[in-house]
This record gives C-alpha cells, sequence and structure tokens, in this order.
C-alpha cells in the first residue's frame, strides 16, 4: 500500500489526530529498534508504513497511565 491510501485510511476514523501521531511516532521507534512487524503485507516494508498499517489493523493500544495527584 502507499502512504497515501495509508494515510487516507487513518483520516476516516474519527479518533484524536495527536494520539494517533503520538502511537505511529512511538512504533516507529520500536521498529526501527528492531521490534518485529505485526503485520504480513508483501506491499509494505518501511517502518513507517508498517506501523500505519499495525495501527489500521487494530494491533496498536493505547494505556492509559493512571496519574497521581
Amino acid at each position: 500500500m502507499v502512504k497515501r491510501q495509508l494515510l487516507e485510511e487513518i483520516c476516516k476514523k474519527e479518533i484524536n489526530g495527536h494520539l494517533v501521531i503520538n502511537m505511529i511516532t512511538k512504533r516507529v521507534r520500536q521498529l526501527f529498534r528492531g521490534d518485529k512487524s505485526m503485520v504480513e503485507d508483501p506491499h509494505v516494508v518501511d517502518c513507517v508504513d508498517i506501523a500505519i498499517k499495525e495501527f489500521l489493523d487494530g494491533k496498536l493500544q493505547v494505556k492509559q497511565n493512571k496519574s497521581v495527584l
């Protein structure tokens, strides 16, 4: 898949844009460090594409921390 197609898919979802950017950025860093991809797609070879595809496939989740005040 092309980045443009992947980004268009993200735009269709009703979610917080800042949250998505942070999730994908963190995942790209993990992939650069050598973490294994959670998707199998021969068209997706770039770390950014992999992270976006993982997000679109529902493989990435947000863990909410309970802050202590």
